[in-house]
């Protein structure tokens, strides 16, 4: 019983397939309810294109390491983030606490 399922199922997206492939176009008849609306687009405009992701933000690991280039030496003490930034505490080699700024999106040292 299961072979016959598999091989129904490998039949059915194999007909799918060859079907596919036969028919590159399609098209909106115009005799639908608008005349002038005609449609047609072809299958391989949305089965060719590429997909790309976008990143949305920068994990806070990443804007340690942003802080730590831009205060040499510091040592990191605290991390938060509100909104699109985060804000690095930092202790540098001279004692003084500074507070670096990075944008969540981009990276970028705002102070």
């Amino acid at each position: 019983m299961a072979q016959v399922k598999t091989y129904l199922f490998a039949t059915f997206f194999a007909g799918l397939a060859s079907v596919s492939m036969a028919m590159p176009a399609f098209a909106v008849p115009t005799d639908v309810r608008d005349t002038k609306a005609a449609v047609t687009f072809n299958v391989s405009d949305f089965a060719e294109k590429p997909v790309q992701f976008v990143q949305s933000a920068i994990s806070a690991s990443k804007a340690k390491s942003i802080a730590r280039r831009a205060v040499p030496g510091g040592e990191v003490v605290d991390i938060s983030r509100k909104g699109n930034r985060y804000t690095v505490r930092m202790i540098r080699k001279d004692g003084r606490v500074v507070d670096i700024v990075i944008d969540a999106r981009t990276g970028r040292v705002l102070n």
